[in-house]
């Protein structure tokens, strides 16, 4: 398959700002977009459920999402 010059999920969600306050923050804003929106287009809609699935699907969302 050709690479694409269309930028990633990751790089558009880059300049979106973070509600969170600093303290408590372990995973970056547009990491944690990034995995919410992959739950949702998956069929995965409240809370727990997106938890759930990111939690099985650590191993693939790292390499998809190319997270270090």
């Amino acid at each position: 398959m050709a690479e694409s010059n269309a930028p990633t999920l990751l790089a558009q969600l880059e300049g979106t700002p973070d509600p969170r306050s600093r303290r408590g923050r372990s995973f970056e804003w547009r990491v944690l977009l990034a995995i919410i929106n992959a739950a949702l287009v998956s069929g995965y809609t409240t809370p727990r459920s997106i938890a759930h699935w990111a939690s099985a699907a650590t191993r693939r969302l790292a390499r998809n999402l190319k997270l270090p």
